[in-house]
């Protein structure tokens, strides 16, 4: 059953919030944004925002969870044969789609950059970060402990993989170029076959 999010709106004036906030931050950018531009987004009074939100910034934070915990509902790593296919569609969720606009990457690179002087973005890019890994630690321990994987140090990898993702991901919008797109996942199969038991690529 669902709850009431933890600023008191019900589950469905909080979707509908977050996605007029990703539609506004998308079309106007973090520079550009306001309270209005969203509740616009929204086609509800701005004062229904303020009844939820008291800050730009705060609901700017709700958005960053509200975007992990949408990627985390569609993926369930049970549905997969092998650990090396939860990791491959993990992989491929978090990059960036060639055919889509890249505003939203562009978006989230400037929110990203807001953090060593917004603590409260800090933070919540923090938790993100922490649940990613947590993620890819879980699938790198079932695949070892199924003798997929070889014996590798389950955290480091995890680090590993969101740092060239991270890295993709700015490279991408900085440069204006699917270059890195490739070149990153290229990268990350190579490192998925070389910890793989018995690869025949290897």
């Amino acid at each position: 059953m669902e709850t009431q999010r933890s600023n008191g709106s019900p589950p469905e004036t909080h979707e509908a919030i977050m996605d007029a906030t990703c539609r506004a931050l998308c079309e106007y950018g973090y520079a550009n944004l306001t309270m209005q531009r969203i509740s616009d987004e929204l086609d509800k009074s701005k004062s229904l925002l303020h009844y939820h939100y008291d800050s730009k910034e705060e609901l700017l934070v709700s958005f960053l969870e509200y975007h992990l915990d949408e990627f985390a509902t569609r993926l369930s790593l049970d549905e997969y044969d092998s650990a090396a296919d939860a990791l491959s569609f993990t992989v491929d969720a978090l990059f960036p789609d060639p055919d889509d606009s890249n505003d939203f990457e562009v978006t989230m690179l400037e929110m990203g950059m807001q953090a060593p002087y917004n603590d409260a973005f800090r933070e919540q890019l923090q938790e993100n970060n922490a649940r990613l890994k947590d993620l890819f630690t879980r699938i790198f321990e079932d695949g070892i402990e199924r003798g997929e994987f070889e014996a590798i140090d389950p955290e480091r990898a995890a680090e590993h993989v969101l740092i060239l993702l991270d890295g993709v991901r700015g490279r991408s919008v900085v440069l204006g170029s699917d270059e890195p797109n490739e070149v990153g996942r290229d990268a990350i199969r190579e490192f998925i076959q070389a910890i793989t038991v018995g690869d025949e690529d290897q």
